[in-house]
């Protein structure tokens, strides 16, 4: 059956969810000094330490936590609860704001010690930590990049919807625009403001059609590659500055059903559907006027 405007029907989710993650990522920030998410995370490369050295970050890298918590649609820790906590103010320009509520995206930053609902939605707390039934409730994924100072990243938010209806908010216009088998993606790039300091920017992108052999553009000109045609939606672009310890929260906003972040972060299944926040922080950057220091 067709979508309405700005519906999606979606039958495969890009991220596998472990919903045991939650304790050991929550005992992780509150016993390791500097709050590192995935500290206590079993990872392939802990399995084959030994065999194969761990790779070290580039002298200038940026380290970024990457996480995803999955929780109800209309859950209360994703709403006032939680956006009471969080500044959404101080992270973009009001102009910013307004163009990312219009296209349904919600977003603020917090410091390095996470406000009480944040912290529910971690791990942290002692609810989630103890109580089988409250942990079960919650479903948590995450990753650690390490990128080059100017280098870029690429974040796959939303699953792969069959086919969407989007209204899309720039300028002051308002246009639709329908999408087969498309999925939602971030394009973050960093920009280093000063020591402890890093510029995240985000540009939002539909990838979308089949996966085909096409011309795409690369450091030496156009080169032939495989993969989905790419909408990169740079009027809905948006920067956040963030110092070391600190995360930025994306979600969607409330009401916005035919626009891009219900895209992104809503899934609507037929008994129940599901709302997706990304946390990404700044774990860790590399100075570059020493490139042999290490934090403690």
């Amino acid at each position: 059956m067709p979508t309405t405007a700005g519906e999606c029907e979606s039958n495969r989710l890009p991220h596998r969810v472990f919903p045991g993650v939650g304790a050991a990522l929550g005992a992780a920030l509150i016993l390791a000094t500097g709050c590192n998410l995935f500290d206590q995370r079993v990872s392939n490369s802990q399995q084959t330490q030994g065999l194969i050295p761990a790779m070290k970050p580039a002298p200038d890298a940026v380290l970024l936590d990457i996480l995803f918590v999955e929780r109800p649609l209309g859950d209360a820790l994703l709403g006032p609860e939680l956006w009471r906590q969080v500044d959404e103010v101080g992270a973009v320009p009001q102009d910013g704001r307004a163009l990312l509520a219009q296209n349904g995206f919600r977003v603020g930053v917090v410091g390095s010690q996470p406000p009480p609902a944040l912290e529910t939605l971690l791990g942290m707390s002692a609810d989630f930590l103890y109580e089988k039934e409250a942990q079960a409730a919650k479903q948590l994924v995450g990753h650690h990049v390490a990128i080059p100072a100017g280098g870029e990243t690429v974040i796959n938010v939303s699953p792969a919807f069959e086919q969407c209806n989007l209204k899309l908010h720039q300028a002051g216009e308002s246009f639709d625009r329908p999408y087969l088998n498309a999925r939602g993606v971030f394009k973050v790039t960093t920009h280093r403001e000063q020591d402890g300091w890093i510029r995240l920017e985000f540009v939002p992108e539909v990838h979308h059609g089949d996966d085909t052999l096409r011309h795409v553009a690369g450091e030496n000109g156009w080169q032939f590659s495989n993969g989905q045609k790419v909408e990169s939606l740079f009027a809905q672009r948006f920067s956040v500055v963030l110092a070391v310890g600190e995360m930025v929260v994306l979600t969607a906003a409330d009401g916005a059903r035919d626009t891009l972040g219900p895209m992104f972060f809503v899934s609507r299944g037929a008994a129940t559907g599901k709302q997706r926040l990304l946390v990404v922080r700044l774990s860790d950057m590399r100075r570059l006027d020493d490139p042999y220091h290490e934090r403690r």
